[in-house]
């Protein structure tokens, strides 16, 4: 299966099937190959960041995203209560949906449980 001339794929661009988009492959969003339960955390929480959001203003706040949850640093996300969670609801550095957010400190701890029941998360 070939690409058309002329189209997305033969131009450099990667393609956004939903918002038929172009993304310039030199700003396609970085790999992160996971190492340990952070960076699962932080990869499945971009992933649902990126539901129903443009991939440009998931990239463009995730750094202050990272930032607001410890660098995905697992035990402390886990440990983010409540007030933590509204405090970056109201925090304009990261993308403020309150049910996102929250999902991540809630994956953090049922991660450390799937984690410590199985003996690991990664497989």
């Amino acid at each position: 299966m070939g690409f058309e001339p002329g189209s997305a794929e033969s131009s450099g661009c990667l393609v956004s099937v939903l918002r038929g988009e172009y993304i310039p492959l030199d700003e396609a969003p970085v790999q992160i190959v996971p190492e340990n339960l952070g960076d699962y955390l932080e990869i499945m929480s971009k992933s649902v960041f990126h539901s129903g959001m443009s991939w440009k203003v998931v990239e463009s706040k995730w750094p202050s995203t990272r930032e607001a949850f410890h660098d995905f640093q697992i035990g402390a996300v886990a440990a983010m209560d409540e007030m933590a969670v509204d405090a970056l609801a109201d925090d304009t550095r990261v993308i403020r949906n309150r049910r996102k957010l929250q999902a991540i400190t809630d994956n953090a701890r049922r991660m450390i449980e799937i984690d410590e029941e199985f003996g690991t998360f990664q497989k």
